[in-house]
């Protein structure tokens, strides 16, 4: 892990010269649908290249997060997760989730959205794709494939005509069994989406604003070489990025985990166990996943623009 770690970060250090000075107005003259295209591109390309760090550093968090929940003589049992367990569902999370980042920050920058609301609304509106992908990927469990997952938190044992009939109750209509079902299965893909929402938000407004002031700071007053400006940016957007999403992502996971319902629910159920030590639990492993992902999403989108202009 520490080898790919410094892969990316010599990839971006090296790619960095390739987009230095690229004009970021050409891409506006591009139709709305090429334009969308060209960003879906970008931000596939840049999850893919972040998933693994973000699965290693994900999976350090989550046996954090969980064996922090045990009780003392039940920690002895715990089985932790492998560094890279779960890449695939996690790949299935992160490549959508940064694509539709990006095209949604790029599509409203096109109709002069603010730079900084662009960004903060690309992040929340994103919950739609990260709130199912990551309660599925939460509640994948060892062995189990992606389908499986899915069909078993819609609650569809068999075929889904033959699950309808099965589910539906004395006197119901069958529109009241679908209903009733459907909303069972929303819940099931829904959960924390509200802590999501504002974690995602302040993710990319680090990584699509933030670290473009950060940049021109470290140019201004550290060094102007990439391989200093683009680690050193990173962390100067990772460590209070981190500390004031973190919070959010450890509500969110209580509430996938289905721990909690709401946010007075997990705040009293936090504070049973210490509510600021449960609401900072895993920062170590947010921060650098943060710096890693921050310096991979900084550089990877931008070579692949110069790449789709050839």
């Amino acid at each position: 892990m520490f080898n790919y770690t410094m892969r990316m970060i010599m990839l971006c250090a090296f790619s960095a010269s390739i987009f230095c000075q690229q004009d970021k107005e050409t891409l506006r003259t591009l139709s709305p649908l090429t334009l969308f295209l060209h960003d879906i591109i970008k931000g596939s390309v840049g999850g893919g290249f972040e998933a693994p760090s973000g699965r290693f550093l994900g999976n350090w968090m989550f046996n954090i997060l969980e064996k922090a929940k045990l009780k003392e003589e039940d920690k002895a049992k715990f089985v932790k997760r492998t560094p890279l367990q779960g890449l695939g569902g996690h790949l299935f999370c992160i490549i959508p989730t940064t694509a539709f980042q990006v095209a949604v920050d790029g599509m409203l920058k096109k109709y002069k959205v603010n730079d900084t609301l662009s960004a903060l609304a690309a992040g929340a509106l994103s919950t739609v794709v990260v709130s199912p992908s990551t309660n599925i990927v939460i509640n994948q469990q060892t062995g189990e494939s992606l389908f499986t997952t899915i069909k078993r938190m819609a609650g569809v044992v068999v075929s889904p005509s033959t699950n309808i009939v099965i589910n539906q109750q004395t006197s119901e209509s069958l529109f009241t069994t679908i209903k009733r079902m459907a909303g069972t299965a929303y819940g099931s893909f829904s959960k924390g989406y509200k802590p999501i929402a504002k974690q995602e938000a302040g993710f990319v407004w680090f990584y699509l604003k933030a670290k473009e002031e950060a940049e021109k700071l470290v140019k201004t007053h550290v060094t102007t070489h990439p391989a200093g400006v683009i680690p050193i940016s990173a962390a100067l957007c990772a460590v209070p990025g981190s500390a004031l999403t973190q919070p959010f992502t450890n509500i969110g996971y209580w509430q996938q985990k289905g721990w909690s319902t709401s946010y007075l629910d997990t705040f009293e159920k936090m504070s049973e166990k210490g509510l600021w030590t449960c609401l900072r639990e895993g920062w170590g492993p947010r921060m650098i996943r943060y710096w890693v992902a921050l310096m991979i999403l900084g550089t990877v989108p931008k070579v692949v623009d110069a790449q789709l202009k050839k």
